[in-house]
């Protein structure tokens, strides 16, 4: 009994494995497009991304960032989420923009 009780405490004072607090890696993109929106929103500056599109009415904003670990590759990203391809802002006419 004297041996588990340390071993319980050093069990429960230990950091929790990140596994389980999610990827901080998944949402990277996402969070230099968002600077890339309010750079472009409050100083008219496009950094990080290479261009910024804010949209109007009729079609929806893009975003031009270069790729993450490759120099000549460029990623087209969409100002605002799109879950999917059955997200419902797709089935609009802004939605055609999407597609053209």
């Amino acid at each position: 009994m004297r041996r588990i009780v340390p071993l319980l405490i050093l069990l429960a004072v230990l950091p929790v494995p990140a596994r389980s607090a999610g990827d901080p890696s998944r949402d990277v993109l996402w969070a230099a497009l968002k600077t890339c929106v309010l750079a472009k929103t409050v100083a008219n500056r496009t950094f990080p991304c290479l261009d910024v599109d804010l949209g109007d009415a009729d079609r929806p904003g893009t975003a031009v960032l270069r790729a993450p670990g490759e120099p000549t590759h460029v990623v087209v990203m969409p100002t605002q989420s799109v879950a999917g391809l059955e997200a419902t802002v797709l089935r609009g006419a802004r939605g055609a923009a999407y597609w053209r």
